[in-house]
């Protein structure tokens, strides 16, 4: 008989513990729908709300905003050498064309071709390619920059890149669109120092004796801008945000 009591009693506990059970899991339950529930109805509110929803199409335009850890050292493309400048510069200066996975992605220039003898490079530059101020962005600019980097009182840490077997190669202008880069030996790499140039406008630097510490650095970098006219791969360079954050360095 007290065996008996015994179990009776426990299976009264044991139902009463799983009653307690179910009534907690359903209270969970409900916690959990109310925020789902009103979350839907926040939702719906906002899709019938006076903002409509993005289409998701691209459009031209707009503005770029990123976040650096410090201040850029210098802002042109033949002096920067730190993570801050580089990633400012390249959001400023177009390159020629870029290189990945052995496949050419040409952005200012058109084509790029190698002479028979591997000592003539050919570069044709896109047509219509503009600076901020309006001005044609033409071979001269690309001699310029080219020159500018071999001249040693510049101070360009791409120099190097230029002298080959302890020669300098030569930029020539053929016509606005055209240059010649002329190698004095054979050298398998010279693309990948073709990579590394983002020309700078001759116009504006050409009287500057000491690029590198030119106050033009910072007064040309909030205009100009370089479009590319090409339906493939246009790129359109605008500082708009830059030039504030380059007002802001330059107040006293």
């Amino acid at each position: 008989m007290l065996n008996r009591n015994k179990k009776r009693f426990t299976g009264i506990v044991v139902l009463t513990l799983l009653a307690m059970l179910a009534s907690a899991c359903s209270g969970n339950n409900a916690n959990n729908a109310s925020p789902s529930a009103s979350g839907t109805a926040s939702a719906g509110a906002s899709a019938s709300g006076s903002q409509p929803a993005a289409s998701g199409e691209a459009k031209d335009g707009g503005s770029l905003i990123v976040a650096v850890a410090s201040d850029p050292v210098v802002l042109n493309p033949n002096y920067a050498g730190d993570r801050v400048s580089l990633t400012i510069d390249q959001a400023l200066y177009a390159p020629l064309f870029q290189v990945n996975e052995g496949k050419k992605t040409f952005y200012l220039a058109d084509s790029l071709d190698l002479s028979e003898d591997k000592l003539t490079y050919t570069l044709k530059l896109k047509s219509g390619l503009t600076w901020h101020d309006g001005q044609p962005l033409t071979a001269d600019d690309v001699v310029f920059t080219i020159d500018k980097i071999l001249d040693e009182s510049q101070n360009s840490f791409l120099r190097g890149n230029f002298i080959i077997g302890g020669k300098p190669i030569q930029a020539v202008k053929v016509d606005d669109t055209t240059v010649e880069l002329k190698l004095p030996q054979v050298a398998p790499g010279f693309e990948a120092t073709l990579v590394q140039v983002s020309p700078i406008p001759k116009h504006i630097f050409e009287n500057e004796a000491n690029i590198e510490k030119s106050d033009k650095n910072k007064k040309t970098c909030r205009l100009r801008r370089v479009q590319v006219q090409s339906v493939q791969d246009r790129r359109v360079l605008d500082a708009r945000t830059l030039r504030r954050l380059l007002r802001r360095q330059a107040a006293p």
